[in-house]
């Protein structure tokens, strides 16, 4: 199946030479249909002057990112700034930005659905490109005077993959009927996102309303997630099929080593995590939200679990309230219940998600004061030092605790000496 992708010009709020050799500035609509053969070094000029384009893309990977350094190489002093979003948020966006009369966005690639409510709401400027006339009449959204409102650039192939550990290879499907299989029912997923939908909207023009609801009986689940997130769950085998992955997805991944489920479990399985939000259960005690994941998941006996958890509970400061329940303690206690939980499972590496966001200042340093405790003198798993990777905006408390300190700038990831 095929998922239709459309590149236009939005907006290019820019100072250009043209406007500069009349008495009166240019205007965007003139800006975008101007078609003289100076056209790209104007534009260039414009775009340079400002030091930045705008542009708001519905391409996932890293293949967004190539085509933006593309473009900075070749138009040396223009810096391509990346908006990566559905089609739902960027018509979020964009409707946002008109309403308050405030354009960020100059340039866009998305779904054609979202072109054409933008077309409809007359939010689309129409323009010129020197290539049109090499693209087929049947991939350009004409306008009057030789224009365009859009134009496609590109055909994503959306398919299925399946898990070669969960389902026999003579059981995946060639084609829409063989997700019907009894044996995979229960086993097959379909991503919540504009992908999901598109795959839906085949399936009810070319196979019908009966077909989509024979699929329903194979209780499918819905997963609020990208095609590309949803093939991560694939291949740890967390789901056994999906028909809405993109085939360029699935070359990435192989091309990368993708593991399979026993391997990815065996990864995470050295890996605790501590959350900005807590999430105990409710309804069991500290003791019993700290043993739970041993006792469950690693087998290990209560006493043995519940022995184990008694120190790390001390060694949170907490060891006085193990019989308490989660609705008993306050911000900073329910966070070091939740440190001492993630520890319990004798992992080698610990993330930790802003640990302190959602706590009031006063309690901030009684949490920051567990992680130098930790820092200090947990072991993982091996018996080695415990690997803390810890994401915060506290940058003194950061340099203070960690080794090695990184920046997360306009989406790149910049080491920090200081």
């Amino acid at each position: 199946m095929k998922s239709v992708f459309s590149a236009l010009l939005f907006a290019l709020a820019l100072v250009s030479p043209v406007s500069a050799q009349t008495s009166k500035p240019i205007s965007i609509e003139q800006l975008a249909a101007y078609n003289k053969p100076d056209r790209e070094n104007v534009l260039y000029s414009g775009a340079k002057s400002e030091g930045k384009i705008t542009w708001y893309t519905s391409l996932a990977g890293e293949s967004y990112k190539q085509l933006a350094a593309a473009f900075e190489a070749k138009y040396p002093g223009v810096k391509v700034e990346s908006y990566r979003a559905t089609r739902q948020e960027m018509s979020a966006r964009i409707t946002a930005e008109s309403q308050a009369q405030r354009y960020i966005v100059d340039t866009i690639e998305t779904t054609i659905p979202l072109l054409k409510l933008l077309k409809e709401n007359s939010m689309l400027v129409p323009y010129y490109f020197p290539t049109q006339a090499k693209f087929p009449d049947n991939t350009k959204e004409k306008a009057a005077k030789g224009l365009v409102f859009w134009a496609i650039d590109r055909e994503s192939h959306i398919g299925l993959a399946y898990n070669k550990n969960s389902i026999a290879s003579n059981l995946a499907p060639r084609n829409y009927d063989g997700l019907l299989r009894p044996e995979l029912k229960d086993k097959t997923a379909f991503a919540g996102s504009d992908t999901g939908v598109t795959v839906i909207g085949a399936m009810l023009k070319f196979k019908g309303e009966e077909y989509v609801k024979k699929l329903k009986s194979q209780n499918p689940a819905i997963h609020n997630v990208s095609g590309r997130a949803l093939l991560d769950l694939v291949i740890s085998g967390e789901v056994g099929v999906s028909p809405t992955i993109f085939r360029n997805h699935v070359e990435v991944s192989l091309k990368a080593g993708a593991h399979d489920h026993r391997t990815l479990q065996a990864l995470r399985a050295k890996v605790g995590m501590v959350f900005q939000e807590f999430h105990l259960f409710s309804h069991l005690s500290v003791l019993d939200n700290v043993t739970l994941a041993p006792r469950v998941a690693r087998g290990t006996a209560r006493v043995r679990a519940e022995a184990h958890a008694q120190e790390l509970l001390a060694q949170v400061g907490l060891a006085d309230r193990a019989k308490a329940m989660p609705r008993e303690l306050s911000g900073g206690q329910k966070q070091r219940v939740a440190i001492a939980r993630a520890l319990a499972q004798g992992v080698s590496v610990l993330l930790l998600d802003e640990p302190t966001s959602a706590l009031d200042p006063d309690l901030r340093e009684e949490v920051r004061e567990v992680l130098r405790r930790v820092a200090r003198g947990a072991q993982g798993a091996s018996g080695r030092g415990l690997t803390v990777l810890l994401v915060t905006h506290e940058h003194a408390f950061a340099h203070e605790l960690a080794d090695e300190v990184w920046t997360l700038a306009s989406g790149t990831l910049v080491p920090t000496n200081e």
